[in-house]
Order: structure tokens, then sequence, then C-alpha cells
């Protein structure tokens, strides 16, 4: 294809040269034709000669690059979309524990994929420096609101 893109850029030009020292008249007319007939020639040429079985594969070749960048374009939108899930549920902890009076709080939420096909918050790391009335209170809202059970609550209490 870039041979016949080549031939027909150099046959362009060497038409238009032509058909510009070509005097006005029927000598004009005549190299006009010509070129046109051999501009026609070399595209019917190339269709002639166009190679349909590679043409096939280079086709088949492109749909499986296409594939695979579909593939790690999913790949990266849930890998994206499960440290967002992570990252928020963390913020709301944080802020919940800050509504509660504990200002210097981390917390680290692990989501794991759920049956239904998406991402759902399942165990959280908390450290920081709360009483145990905070931390109770904490707990259950971790419970209720993000549905992540006491058993995968991991605390690390700083009594500093």
């Amino acid at each position: 294809m870039r041979d016949l893109v080549l031939q027909l850029c150099a046959l362009s030009v060497f038409c238009g040269l032509a058909l510009s020292l070509t005097p006005e008249g029927s000598g004009k007319k005549a190299v006009s034709l010509c070129c046109m007939l051999l501009l026609m020639i070399t595209v019917l040429t190339a269709i002639q000669s166009f190679d349909y079985s590679a043409y096939s594969l280079e086709i088949a070749r492109y749909r499986e690059m296409g594939n695979a960048l579909a593939d790690r374009a999913e790949e990266q939108r849930e890998r994206l979309s499960r440290q967002v899930i992570e990252q928020e549920c963390a913020e709301y902890i944080v802020n919940r524990a800050a509504s509660l009076g504990v200002s210097d709080l981390h917390a680290e939420v692990s989501a794991r994929w759920d049956s239904a096909g998406v991402w759902v918050p399942d165990s959280v790391r908390i450290v920081g420096a709360l009483n145990q009335v905070q931390r109770s209170e904490l707990q259950s809202l971790i419970s209720a609101d993000l549905g992540i059970d006491a058993m995968h609550q991991e605390w690390i209490i700083d009594e500093t």
C-alpha cells in the first residue's frame, strides 16, 4: 500500500509538470488524457496485484491487538474501581470518627469482588487514639454502614 501511494505521488508530480509545460491546445488535451490513463493503470494494477491474504492477516492481527488493549483497559478499570471504593470507605470512616471527636485516625479498607459484580468493603484496619466508647460506636457504624463485621475489623489503639 505504501508503494502505491509513493507511485501515485510521483506520477502526480510528473503529470503536473507535463501539463504545466505543455502549451494550450490539442497537445495539452492529449497529455491530460495520457496522465489520466497512466494514473488509472497504476491504481488498477495495484488493485489487481493486491495480496488479500496478507491483508486478512493484518486485519486479524489488529483485531487481536484491539482485544488485548480492551482487556487491559477492563483490568485497569476494575483495579481503579477497587481503589476508589477502598479510599472512599476509608475517608468515610475517618470522617465519622471525626464526628465522634477522634481527630487522629487512619483507616485502611480492603475490598473484595462480590458475586453481584461489584467491589464491596471486606475488611478494615484502624489505627488511632480512641477510648472504648468511641471505638464501640465507630465499630457499630462500620458494621451497619459499610457491612464490615467486627471480625474483619482490626483495631490498633494508640494510647499515648
